[in-house]
């Protein structure tokens, strides 16, 4: 008698994302109003929807050098790294911000002034 095993289930192994931006001096006021009101509310609806686990905003206390300077860093906790984080981000803007081009246009201001913008991603065990 031949033995039928059970589909095996793969554990979802959640992804860690992390974006570092460095905002030109004199900016950096206009362009976390501008995170905070896009980009926050989006990972907010993800974190509900089920497909961002957590994230964490930092913005440095003490000053250093202009080479490793950074203005702010947002670590995103993906639930998996098959969560659909790009579709999912635009619809869920497309859902909370129905003026699509007010939302376009500040959210093209808000790359304006950035220095540098850096995002990496790894694969959490």
């Amino acid at each position: 008698m031949a033995q039928q095993s059970a589909p095996a289930t793969v554990a979802q192994k959640p992804e860690t994302v992390e974006w570092v931006y460095r905002v030109r001096y004199g900016y950096q006021d206009e362009w976390f109003r501008i995170f905070r009101k896009y980009q926050i509310a989006i990972l907010e609806k993800q974190k509900q929807l089920g497909y961002v686990k957590d994230y964490t905003i930092w913005a440095p206390g003490l000053h250093t050098s202009e080479e490793s300077r950074w203005d702010y860093r947002v670590v995103i906790t993906h639930v998996s790294h098959d969560a659909p984080p790009g579709e999912s981000e635009k619809e869920v803007a497309r859902q909370l911000f129905p003026d699509q081009n007010t939302f376009q246009r500040e959210e093209n201001r808000r790359w304006e002034p950035l220095a540098i913008g850096i995002s990496r991603s790894t694969k959490s065990t």
